[in-house]
Parts: C-alpha cells; sequence; structure tokens
C-alpha cells in the first residue's frame, strides 16, 4: 500500500493508490527489484575494484617509498587502508545506483499502470 501510495505520488489519495496497486502485476515488481539489485551489485563491485586497485597502490607504493610509513604501521593498518575505501565505495555506488534505479522503475510502473 505503500509502494503504491507512493508510485502515485500521493495525487490521488488512497483510493488511487490502491486501484493502482491492483494493477500493477506482483510478478513484474519482483522482477524489476531483482533487476535493481543486480545491477546495484554489478556497480558496486565495480567501483570497489577501482578503489581497491587505487589504495593498493597508494599503500604500496608509500610502503616502498617512506620508511616511517614502512615502520610505523603493521601489516593490518596497512590492509585496512586498502580495504576500508573498497567497502565505501561499494556501499555508496550500489546504494546511489539503487536508488536510482528504484526511482526510474517506480516511473516506469506508474505509466504502466495509467495506460492498462
Amino acid at each position: 500500500m505503500v509502494v503504491a501510495a507512493r508510485l502515485t505520488g500521493f495525487r490521488g489519495g488512497r483510493e488511487e493508490a490502491t486501484m493502482s496497486a491492483g494493477k500493477i502485476d506482483e510478478d513484474r515488481r519482483k522482477q524489476i527489484e531483482s533487476d535493481c539489485v543486480s545491477e546495484a551489485w554489478k556497480i558496486g563491485a565495480k567501483s570497489a575494484a577501482t578503489a581497491l586497485g587505487l589504495a593498493g597502490a597508494a599503500v604500496g607504493g608509500a610502503n616502498y617509498f617512506f620508511h616511517g610509513f614502512r615502520t610505523s604501521l603493521g601489516v593490518s593498518g596497512k590492509a585496512a587502508l586498502v580495504v576500508s575505501p573498497a567497502f565505501a565505495m561499494f556501499w555508496l555506488y550500489s546504494e546511489l545506483a539503487l536508488h536510482e534505479c528504484s526511482q526510474k522503475k517506480q516511473f516506469e510502473l506508474l505509466e504502466e499502470s495509467r495506460k492498462t
């Protein structure tokens, strides 16, 4: 009910939201949700791999060229400096992709429900 009301943009009140919820096929909604999740997963993995490569190169370069960096941090600290940006980028980009896909698909569902 909340999703259907969000799809209508609260324009027509509860009656229009209930009617549009009945028109939209539940299998179609699940397929759209699955598509959005898989798209977000791919975008997040790509951005995490990029961040992992860049952070790994930066930490490797700092470890090679700077004696203070090499001696002040242990293995776990260096690993954290490499992995943390990858996790952050995965979370950020997958969340943004999920939100964008959700907005696009909700608009498409709204258009489909208005046509029928």
